[in-house]
């Protein structure tokens, strides 16, 4: 008995292209995922509340943080939203009593974040106790699995 395989060249061709295709594929959604993220959390931050104040003059809002929210694609390492506003992390996980680091459903690297969300509670020594407002990782808990929907439908071309 004689067994011949036919075009297995064509196959491992076609599996070789759809790696990179894949790959490339990933790295579009991941950029895609980046810069929505980036898109709402300037819309979210652009529309936060206003704290009520006990100074003799309100505050302006300038609408810096916003602005200051910016995506980088994929470098070959890895793609993130950029917050350059200092103030950025005080709105998102608030101070004082009002901080809070809620539990995302997506939020792979949250036992990391509270370590890093707890330098800007601060200790207490004033009374500037700011709700947090997220803006920025709650967006993330929406987009990451309309991009893994993304991704897994792929199909080789």
């Amino acid at each position: 008995m004689e067994l011949k395989v036919r075009g297995i060249e064509k196959l491992k061709l076609k599996f070789a292209n759809g790696y990179e295709q894949f790959k490339q594929h990933t790295i579009n959604e991941l950029n895609t995922m980046v810069a929505n993220i980036a898109q709402e959390a300037r819309g979210d931050a652009a529309n936060l509340p206003y704290l009520p104040t006990r100074a003799k003059k309100p505050y302006e809002r300038t609408g810096f943080l916003s602005r200051s929210i910016n995506s980088m694609p994929y470098n070959g390492s890895f793609a993130e939203v950029i917050v350059n506003a200092k103030y950025g992390p005080y709105v998102e996980f608030g101070t004082g009593s009002g901080f809070n680091v809620p539990k995302r459903k997506y939020n792979i690297a949250n036992k990391n974040i509270l370590p890093y969300a707890s330098i800007f509670r601060g200790r207490g020594l004033r009374n500037n106790n700011m709700p947090y407002r997220s803006y920025l990782f709650s967006n993330f808990d929406i987009e990451y699995p309309k991009a893994l929907k993304r991704i897994r439908a792929f199909k080789i071309k």
